[in-house]
């Protein structure tokens, strides 16, 4: 008899237990099935200051008008640029500053080169963002060590997209964007987030060339033009309007990828900052 009592003392508390328990749990449990909080992204973001190394050319007079040319490599160690650190993704040059360093001794501001390799962060397979992670501060070189290698760039850059097809995005395969109308663009169709390469070129009349390469063979190539200029302390706003095409890279980036890579593997080493 006291062991049937004692069972049913055990049953009626362990019956309790669970109710209770239920009631304290089971709001976690549903809200967490039917409202699933967003999983918060880690960013890797990776240490590194980088050297840059300059060859010198004898080089007084522009042969292009550019100002400044940025190439960044979206993918993490992307198979375009094959560099001892994969983190390297981008390198920006940057000419005529209103203000920098080397101001007061270099007055003629176009004769000065602001040169910055940037580290990336992998945050998923494709992309590691169109925002560089770094605390390398820029390195100021005069025209001689860097100009030839800027034009040689942007040379190679605008020949390759000279003589690109147009692209046709309805011969791609992705699916229709239910919300436009058009089917003509990018945004007319669901495109999948695989960009690989972004460069962009101004120069000097503030004209500038913004190119989006897609890892499935095609790219956006956007000629911006400067609307308005609005003071902003001793430097100014560039307000543009852009026009966008669409073409098939195919193998016309083939050799400025390979110049590239060649340039950085030999002249752009990562310095441990803890030696």
């Amino acid at each position: 008899m006291d062991k049937i009592y004692l069972n049913t003392v055990f049953g009626f508390a362990l019956t309790g237990f669970l109710t209770i328990g239920g009631i304290f749990v089971t709001p976690f449990v549903l809200t967490d099935y039917f409202f699933p909080e967003q999983q918060e992204q880690t960013y890797d973001f990776p240490d590194r200051q980088y050297d840059i190394m300059f060859d010198y050319h004898n080089i007084s007079v522009l042969s292009l008008p550019v100002n400044s040319l940025q190439v960044a490599y979206r993918e993490f160690n992307s198979s375009y640029l094959n560099h001892s650190d994969p983190y390297l993704v981008a390198v920006w040059f940057f000419r005529n500053s209103q203000a920098h360093p080397e101001k007061e001794q270099n007055p003629d501001n176009c004769s000065t080169w602001r040169i910055t390799p940037f580290a990336g962060r992998e945050y998923n397979e494709w992309n590691v963002c169109t925002t560089y992670a770094t605390d390398n501060p820029p390195i100021y070189v005069h025209n001689t060590y860097c100009v030839y290698e800027v034009m040689w760039f942007s040379q190679l850059i605008l020949n390759a997209t000279a003589n690109m097809p147009a692209l046709n995005f309805s011969t791609l395969g992705y699916e229709e964007n239910p919300e436009t109308e058009m089917k003509e663009t990018k945004h007319d169709y669901l495109v999948p987030d695989k960009w690989v390469l972004s460069i962009t070129i101004t120069f000097e009349n503030c004209t500038s060339i913004v190119i989006d390469a897609h890892a499935d063979g095609w790219l956006e190539y956007t000629w911006f033009e400067p609307t308005e200029w609005t003071p902003y302390g001793e430097d100014f706003t560039v307000f543009s309007s852009g026009t966008s095409h669409y073409m098939e890279f195919g193998t016309n980036f083939d050799l400025f990828h390979q110049t590239f890579h060649n340039y950085a593997s030999t002249h752009i080493v990562n310095i441990d900052k803890e030696d």
